[in-house]
């Protein structure tokens, strides 16, 4: 410590005390006392005068004067210590490196100044001392100034073991495999911290090894989660990196907070994936028996790797498909949402290392299918109808609900396929034959049967070609409303009924569906006539301004 930086020092503490100690032992600074004094001080030599007359000096000669009491020795021990009581309301002044940054610190307990002088090389930065101080107690002892020091090593945002654990492998070199070493780390053996390092991780984890790694770490903490949720069904091959017992459920916890931050989604997706391409995880899951509902729940909360994702969503397949004619529809739906909510299937938490979007498409087709399924169980005797009006109101009813499942279905195996995922083909096959074969054509011919092809008219029910006199004319008519009108052929009725509910729950207005008779061919008399009188009526003066048409490139139809 330079004479500039002493003088400041005790410049400082007189502002503040009357009396000030100081104990130096070697006498490195005797000489330069003069010039590190404050103006009006005063220096008492206890050594040459005795503790006796220090003593009366302070206390009854001058009992206001300021003073800088030094002694070229040791601190005595207190009970030892004459002028005990005066160094108490007085202070302890240190001019070594180790006191000044205890000082600095604002520590109370200056016996933590040789723990200080142990870690000297981490001072030896201003910004490593200012992240410190932002975070260091007075309070604090040897065990809490290591875990700061180590958090700020690795640029950790709390000094917790798990933080600095998720911080050291956020910053992973992917790319160098699972024995690269983070330069987060490196740091810490540059410190002469590795042993502090290892230390705290035994005490968080119970983790013991004659060579600890980063990656025999890692492999621990990823297996002991897993074995947390599957318990013996975890193969043996890998339950030599379980953590001892009570353990694996601390891991557990820095396993899921590592998951729960969005910000550290991609070190986490590919360290996982690296660790599991090592193991060969995918292969020792495929081996755990998931037959029963029961086998199949107790594995829905593993997600330490993205293969229980392919695990548990082909089991449920498995499942529909041999379940068809007793298959528990909230079972698998519970199952599959409660997966898309779960770490791997969730699409908010992006990353390009897993198709996360695939797996949660794939779950939205399983339960497509499952209300596909369930709803053919509510018709044993298949589509029994007297008349085409009987048809016409179980479709609007109900029967549309097949066609939107189906729908809901290729839609999302579609989108799982076009990311690699191919999981539901063999489901893929079931749904097509049964919409195909169970519900398309046997409702097809019947509604052939029943319906009057000749007059294609069902009492009650408006037609197409009625439709410009039913709906716009007499809405358009009406100064206060606004008519549009979208025409689509690709809008279906079930998909027009699905928009009327998602209008329902999301805005604060009412809105309805009416489905009304469809035809097959449209190109004669009452379509063109219609067509002209609809175009005529939207270009007129008077109806123009308040009629809106969204067209499309076939005709309007929710048949």
């Amino acid at each position: 410590m330079n004479i500039e930086c002493i003088k400041e020092k005790l410049a400082e503490l007189f502002a503040k005390h009357r009396v000030v100690f100081w104990n130096d032992a070697n006498a490195d600074f005797k000489d330069d006392l003069p010039e590190c004094l404050p103006q009006g001080v005063e220096i008492i030599w206890p050594d040459g005068v005795g503790q006796f007359k220090t003593k009366v000096v302070l206390e009854i000669e001058n009992p206001k004067g300021k003073f800088l009491v030094y002694s070229a020795s040791f601190e005595p021990r207190e009970e030892d210590d004459w002028l005990l009581d005066i160094r108490l309301y007085g202070y302890q002044f240190r001019a070594d490196t180790a006191s000044m940054i205890t000082e600095e610190l604002g520590l109370r307990n200056y016996r933590l100044r040789d723990h200080i002088a142990q870690r000297i090389k981490f001072f030896s930065s201003k910004q490593r001392m200012a992240k410190l101080q932002s975070m260091i107690l007075s309070d604090d002892l040897k065990d809490d100034i290591d875990r700061k020091l180590l958090a700020v090593l690795v640029k950790a945002e709390h000094d917790r073991v798990f933080d600095i654990i998720h911080a050291i492998y956020d910053a992973f070199p992917f790319d160098q495999g699972l024995d690269a070493v983070p330069e987060e780390f490196a740091v810490i053996g540059k410190m002469d911290m590795a042993d502090v390092f290892w230390a705290f991780v035994r005490e968080a984890f119970g983790y013991e090894s004659d060579k600890p790694s980063l990656r025999h770490l890692l492999t621990c903490l990823f297996i002991s989660d897993l074995y947390l949720w599957l318990g013996d069904r975890l193969c043996q091959n890998v339950r030599q990196f379980i953590l001892p017992s009570g353990f694996a459920r601390n891991a557990a916890v820095c396993m899921s907070e590592w998951r729960d931050s969005i910000k550290m989604t991609e070190s986490y997706d590919r360290l996982s994936e690296m660790v599991a391409d090592a193991l060969g995880i995918e292969r020792h899951l495929g081996e755990i028996a998931l037959n029963t509902p029961d086998e199949i729940t107790a594995f829905k909360d593993a997600v330490t790797f993205s293969a229980t994702e392919k695990i548990s969503a082909g089991a449920i397949k498995a499942y529909i498909l041999s379940h068809e004619a007793t298959i528990d529809k909230d079972f698998v739906i519970s199952f599959c949402r409660h997966r898309q909510a779960s770490y791997w299937s969730n699409k908010r938490l992006g990353g390009e290392t897993v198709p996360r979007e695939s797996f949660w498409a794939v779950h939205e087709a399983l339960v497509a299918a499952t209300e596909f399924m369930s709803k053919k169980l509510m018709f044993p005797q298949g589509f029994v109808y007297t008349n085409a009006r009987d048809i016409f109101e179980a479709y609007t009813r109900e029967l549309y609900f097949f066609d939107r499942h189906y729908r809901l279905f290729y839609e999302h195996a579609y989108l799982a396929e076009t990311q690699g995922w191919d999981v539901l083909k063999e489901l893929k096959s079931r749904i097509e034959d049964l919409y195909s074969n169970w519900f398309l054509e046997p409702l097809t011919m019947l509604w052939e049967d029943k319906i009057k092809v000749d007059s294609w008219h069902i009492d009650g029910v408006v037609n197409l070609y009625d439709f410009f006199g039913k709906y716009p004319e007499r809405k358009a008519r009406d100064k206060s409303a606004v008519v549009f009108v979208i025409i689509s052929d690709a809008l279906r009725y079930e998909a027009g009924a699905e928009i009327s509910e998602i209008l329902n729950g999301k805005y604060r207005f009412a809105a309805k569906k009416e489905a009304i008779l469809g035809q097959e061919s449209l190109t004669g008399y009452f379509l063109w006539k219609n067509i002209f009188r609809f175009w005529n009526f939207l270009f007129s003066s008077a109806m123009h301004e308040r009629l809106c048409v969204w067209p499309s490139d076939a005709v309007f139809n929710l048949s």
